[in-house]
């Protein structure tokens, strides 16, 4: 898999760390990798920065960076990761 990360394996997917209040995969379930500031996703797909966004809360600003995956189509594990599933 060039550039790729290992997906988890079928058996051990029921342990991956799930977001209780989204019922989707925690941040902790991707892998990020700083070389090519990119994430792999359990699926072992790349997830490549798509955008940057500042929000305003009550304590200030909070920067953030959102990292998309191109390549969800029939993947089996998408109900877990995107919102729009």
């Amino acid at each position: 898999m060039r550039g790729g990360w290992k997906p988890v394996a079928e058996e051990d997917r029921g342990r991956l760390p799930i977001n209780p209040q989204t019922k989707r995969f925690d941040k902790s379930a991707f892998v990020y990798d700083e070389t090519n500031d990119c994430y792999y996703c359990p699926a072992g797909k790349t997830l490549h920065r798509s955008d940057t966004e500042t929000k305003q809360r009550a304590s200030g600003p909070v920067k953030t960076t959102n990292y998309r995956c191109g390549d969800c189509t029939d993947c089996p594990l998408a109900e877990f990761c995107r919102k729009d599933v």
